[in-house]
């Protein structure tokens, strides 16, 4: 299907997401910070490695809630009390902690960008307020109690061990020579041999229909664990929402589309390598698409000479 493919190229449905959103920001993001270029620049590569580690608040209150979820499904997993109060505090805590990290720049002071977090916010503000802070925090602890709240933690106590598939784990499939990497959050067979997938959502923008991130998981589980297409149920659940759970409808037809679309995105991101049998890449290739909205929360605006960006 692919003519060439170089050895450690993989695709995902977030790569693909900044593909699509900006060819610039994409190289910068898969390219110039993992020093894969065709020019070096090691000062630039080190800046571009910074920036790529930095988040935006809403990303990191979704983080936190992933993480917090994980563990209380992990106890639920061991048999041991679900202390939905104890993860509550336990995930205050880091972000209390992440918030220092973040105001005093300890990831740039201290060479350290995956041990430290630091706020896309405090790199090009607006700083939130302190009220807005708060709202973070809060929002972060409604989604951990609404999810407990849920029967998720109870399905998962019962389960036997073969029936648990996926729990955050990063698991990788052959897609025609190009590995493809997927986490599910949550992955079960239930007693009736139905594959459950579960994808959280903490933000408050519903997904159109069948997005390529679950049909591709679909297609995976079709795969990898031998899953009937009708014996799928995949839904995305929204924690925000009061009936958080939104069904994908998996068929012959939306896995069709779905590998055809990954097939599609992985030609074009090949096609913009210098040498298709090497990852590496150079900036001429890929096009900025400088647009206010979507510069504003590009993390890489520093170092990119086509950022637009409104007074």
């Amino acid at each position: 299907m692919f003519e060439q493919v170089p050895k450690d190229f993989s695709w995902s449905a977030s790569r693909h997401g900044t593909f699509e959103n900006c060819r610039r920001a994409y190289f910068f993001h898969y390219y110039l910070a993992l020093g894969k270029v065709s020019a070096a620049d090691p000062a630039r590569s080190s800046e571009a490695r910074r920036l790529r580690s930095m988040t935006t608040v809403p990303m990191w209150v979704g983080s936190q809630v992933h993480d917090t979820i994980e563990r209380l499904l992990r106890a639920a997993r061991r048999g041991t009390t679900t202390d939905v109060e104890a993860a509550v505090a336990t995930m205050l805590d880091g972000m209390r902690r992440d918030y220092v990290d973040s105001r005093d720049d300890l990831a740039r002071k201290e060479r350290n960008f995956k041990g430290r977090v630091r706020f896309h916010e405090h790199e090009y503000g607006p700083v939130p307020s302190p009220q807005e802070w708060k709202q973070a925090a809060a929002d972060a602890e409604a989604m951990v109690r609404d999810f407990a709240r849920l029967e998720y933690l109870e399905q998962v106590r019962g389960l036997e061990a073969s029936a648990l598939l996926a729990l955050e784990d990063l698991q990788k499939w052959d897609f025609h020579g190009v590995g493809v990497w997927v986490k599910i959050d949550l992955a079960f067979r239930d007693d009736k041999g139905r594959v459950h997938i579960l994808d959280w959502k903490t933000g408050r923008r519903i997904n159109d229909d069948n997005p390529l991130q679950m049909t591709g998981y679909a297609s995976y589980a079709h795969r990898a664990w031998d899953a009937p297409l009708d014996k799928l149920a995949v839904r995305e659940v929204y924690l925000r929402l009061p009936s958080p759970e939104k069904w994908c409808s998996i068929d012959e037809g939306a896995i069709g589309q779905a590998n055809e679309k990954i097939a599609a995105s992985i030609r074009s991101m090949l096609s913009l390598l210098d040498d298709p049998s090497q990852d590496i890449a150079g900036e001429h290739n890929f096009e900025a698409a400088p647009a206010a909205w979507r510069c504003r929360r590009c993390n890489f605006r520093a170092i990119c000479g086509e950022a637009l960006i409104e007074p």
